[in-house]
């Protein structure tokens, strides 16, 4: 298998021709929501599928399986899918809270339930690494994640509402201790090929890590997987692209979906030649507050009675 290398793009290839034919193609599309699983797909569909890829991903819209859209199928990338279906983005709203209640004490609007899909309702979420690898050691691996959590937390801070207790972001972190790692509401963990999440990975250059949304996802909420089977190391393509995915995943675990814009950190594809040095686009942090315009765990206590909805109640079964 060739190792991977800096596309020319600037993006990271894989250096091996996973995608070389439209049966390929069609796996790849249905991979990321841009065709049905198990659908008959007729030349109509193919095309419009193609089409969408290739707007989404900023290339010509040719409609046809030419060579810079194979290229681009064959960057490494982040496992979430690109389209989304129903199931997806939408959640019932959470227990005990109607769309009206809510209403009455929200400075948003939230008398469609569609609007109650990805949100954490806590306001501090804790962290921890559960699995790591022993390409970094795990204090390594936790400094890292501190610093993209926190670049997320700021961006929330830089655009927060004046809050009566002070608190200066809608969202904090809080890291817990490794004997206290399984309580943690977002858990990263380095996993193999099958590793039961519905979420094979591919082996080493293709998917890097996949995360879940909150609330919708039930048991996966807060999971953050890195393929185990990469090289991680620190004098490695894949391993100095840790920060920039994990960056971006947190992104995905705090409700956020897959942008067209290349210059955005949730765009799906890997940058090349990314060590710790990377920072959220000034769309990513509009697009995080635009999701947590107010601090969504008092909202909902002041429409509950203080009674605060906890999706971790799904995940644990409590």
């Amino acid at each position: 298998m060739a190792a991977p290398v800096p596309g020319a793009s600037g993006y990271v290839t894989s250096g091996n021709a996973n995608v070389a034919s439209r049966v390929d193609a069609e796996k790849y599309l249905e991979s990321y929501g841009y065709l049905k699983p198990g659908q008959k797909v007729t030349d109509r569909d193919f095309t419009e599928a193609l089409r969408m890829f290739q707007k989404k991903s900023g290339l010509p819209e040719s409609n046809e399986l030419d060579k810079e859209t194979m290229h681009q199928m064959n960057l490494i990338r982040c496992g979430v899918k690109d389209v989304e279906d129903e199931s997806d983005v939408r959640g019932p709203a959470p227990p005990g809270v109607t769309a009206i209640g809510a209403r009455v004490s929200s400075p948003i609007a939230l008398d469609d339930d569609s609007y109650l899909r990805r949100w954490w309702y806590q306001c501090n979420l804790t962290f921890a690494l559960t699995k790591g690898t022993h390409h970094r050691s795990d204090e390594e691996h936790m400094n890292m994640i501190e610093s993209a959590l926190k670049q997320w937390e700021d961006a929330l801070r830089e655009g927060a509402r004046p809050h009566p207790d002070g608190v200066t972001s809608a969202l904090t972190f809080t890291a817990l201790p490794p004997a206290e790692a399984h309580n943690a509401e977002l858990q990263f963990s380095f996993e193999p090929r099958e590793h039961r999440d519905g979420n094979a990975f591919d082996g080493p250059f293709g998917v890097l890590a996949h995360a879940f949304y909150p609330y919708v996802s039930g048991k996966l909420i807060g999971k953050i997987h890195f393929d185990g089977d990469e090289n991680w190391a620190p004098n490695k393509l894949i391993g100095r692209t840790f920060y920039y995915v994990t960056l971006h995943e947190l992104g995905h675990s705090l409700g956020l979906n897959h942008s067209d814009l290349p210059s955005s950190i949730m765009y799906p594809f890997v940058r090349s030649g990314l060590e710790s040095n990377v920072a959220l686009m000034e769309e990513d942090k509009q697009r995080i507050r635009d999701l947590y315009p107010t601090r969504l765990c008092d909202l909902f206590n002041n429409a509950r009675g203080n009674h605060q909805a906890d999706p971790r109640q799904r995940r644990r079964g409590r």
